[in-house]
């Protein structure tokens, strides 16, 4: 079996030799997430978040041991979210794996045991579901032989009610993960900050954020009109002389 360095993801030499399960990573660079998820941050300080979150995710991608692909928006195909999630999933089950674990990298608190519980899980016949605060998913273990891209393309997505509706339509066949937080807005960052789950790293990049927008908060408070100016002397012209 051989590894392609272009996008992290094993290549299929013999269909036998291919591991049960990927981690599919399903994501924007950081310039485009940036773009779609501005959070009111100055543009270079959302493009470090997002940049610190993808390597991070990455990171615990390669220490689970499973093969892993980043998906971003050059391989993502389609008119909206649904059709570009189900086409990076179907593409995915095409290499050949029997079990898909997808997710983004917008939930700082998801550990490596996670990861491995969800491969147990889809080891055992299970489907797993990662709830997140706001009634969505941040992560989904999915297989192969369950899989229907029209279902999983009707599923509302982005939108409050999907975690329910996956509840709905798996039942007791699922596990189900712990409830986290994502990314979708300061708010949410600001919860992070006292969050255990979450490494040194992206912790100490929230505490210098939300430092940084103190900061700029304090001068947007005292616009230039407000502060004090300094006295004008009048100054008296040279004195007129006649010829």
């Amino acid at each position: 079996m051989t590894w392609s360095k272009s996008c992290d993801v094993l290549f299929l030499d013999e269909m036998k030799n291919v591991p049960e399960t990927l981690l599919l990573i399903f994501a924007r660079s950081a310039r485009a997430e940036q773009k779609e998820k501005s959070l009111d941050l100055p543009l270079y300080a959302g493009r470090r978040l997002f940049a610190s979150l993808g390597r991070e995710v990455i990171r615990k991608a390669r220490m689970s041991g499973m093969p892993w692909l980043f998906w971003d928006e050059t391989r993502q195909e389609g008119r909206n979210f649904a059709e570009r999630v189900t086409h990076a999933v179907s593409s995915a089950f095409a290499l050949g794996y029997e079990n898909i674990i997808l997710l983004g990298n917008d939930c700082p608190e998801l550990s490596v045991n996670d990861l491995r519980k969800a491969a147990a899980a889809l080891a055992e016949g299970k489907s797993v579901i990662g709830p997140d605060t706001d009634g969505g998913v941040y992560l989904l273990g999915l297989k192969a032989s369950a899989f229907s891209p029209e279902k999983f393309s009707a599923l509302p997505w982005q939108k409050e009610q999907l975690f329910l509706t996956l509840m709905e339509s798996l039942g007791e066949e699922a596990l189900i993960l712990e409830k986290y937080h994502d990314i979708d807005s300061l708010s949410a960052l600001d919860k992070l900050r006292g969050s255990y789950r979450v490494s040194r790293e992206i912790k100490r990049f929230i505490l210098h954020l939300f430092s940084l927008l103190v900061k700029i908060d304090i001068l947007n408070s005292n616009p230039r009109s407000t502060r004090p100016s300094l006295p004008i002397k009048k100054r008296r012209g040279p004195p007129l002389t006649l010829a």
